[in-house]
């Protein structure tokens, strides 16, 4: 008796790739947001994998509607707040509401939805690791966080923008939960692949430079990435397992804390690795050795594995 309402902008994907999704507008136009808000009040569950892509283009207050907007994640929770609002007041686990009785009881009656949004194994400090010494095992010393990544140990600097942007929605996330008791589960993403990749994707770029040498129509190592960087790769439907998973997890208690959980396997592997099992189903391309990328051998591969045991342990997903 359920229904799923889906916003996407499609900027991302081709014309003529696009997935059928109803409604393309971006998350950041709040009015719209709001409107969706307020006209589906028995919404149980808002799943927040929107993305800003990272370009000159991007505007903190847009101008026009084509701009592209800046911000979702504090879109999506100031969503949140307004329910509470529209509800009689804060959220019965808010400080408000724990120093007011009268508030904390209309509170009780306002049910705020379950909140799952996506982060990324980009908010540690991989970039380090290239640099830092290692143990007999190739794990940095002296790190605070070594690989594998651990969500409870802290975190220094990200390693891209993109991981800064998502260690800001983290932190926005703990925000709203401390003063408003808004709950959320943050999925820290580490690289997925596979049917509807974003053709951005190292993985994609070995892909196509491999079936294009495979079909004789260039040598395979066109794509120019460097492939000795090891990573933690999650096929697609591993990622929409540990979706599935964290929307259905809720910890006990008056006040459950904001969560956070690595999405990945616990086991690295390299752009190098997945082209040879590539060529592996090319006869023509077995034995066959990519020259190195340009800049490859003049620093020391960097590591991104997920420590999986918070994802195992609190949400049952395992990759």
């Amino acid at each position: 008796g359920g229904g799923l309402r889906g916003l996407d902008s499609m900027r991302l994907y081709r014309a003529d790739l696009r997935p059928s999704i109803p409604e393309f507008f971006d998350i950041g136009e709040v009015p719209l947001l709001e409107g969706i808000f307020q006209s589906h009040p028995d919404i149980t569950h808002v799943v927040h994998l929107a993305d800003v892509p990272l370009s000159g283009q991007n505007q903190a207050v847009p101008r026009s509607k084509d701009s592209i907007k800046t911000g979702p994640m504090e879109a999506v929770l100031e969503e949140f707040r307004l329910m509470l609002l529209r509800g009689g007041g804060p959220s019965s686990s808010s400080p408000e509401a724990k120093a007011d009785p009268a508030a904390a009881s209309a509170a009780a009656s306002v049910r705020l939805p379950h909140l799952v949004y996506a982060s990324s194994h980009e908010v540690y400090d991989w970039l380090s690791t290239a640099d830092a010494p290692v143990d007999r095992d190739g794990r940095p010393l002296n790190s605070p966080n070594p690989p594998p990544f651990r969500e409870d140990l802290p975190i220094t600097t990200p390693s891209t923008l993109h991981g800064t942007n998502k260690l800001m929605d983290e932190m926005l996330a703990a925000s709203y939960h401390s003063t408003h008791g808004i709950y959320s589960v943050g999925l820290r993403f580490f690289p997925v692949y596979g049917p509807w990749c974003s053709p951005d994707s190292e993985v994609y770029g070995v892909s196509v430079s491999t079936l294009d040498a495979a079909a004789g129509e260039g040598s395979g190592d066109e794509d120019g990435a460097f492939e000795g960087d090891v990573r933690d790769y999650v096929y697609i439907d591993d990622a929409v397992d540990a979706v599935l998973a964290a929307m259905q997890y809720r910890p006990g208690g008056e006040d459950p804390p904001a969560v956070v959980a690595n999405v990945g396997t616990g086991k690295g592997s390299t752009l190098r690795d997945i082209r040879e099992e590539l060529a592996g189903h090319f006869p023509g391309l077995k034995g066959q050795t990519p020259k190195a990328a340009a800049g490859e051998g003049e620093r020391r591969a960097t590591v991104s594995i997920a420590s999986a045991e918070r994802s195992e342990s609190i949400l049952g997903f395992k990759a």
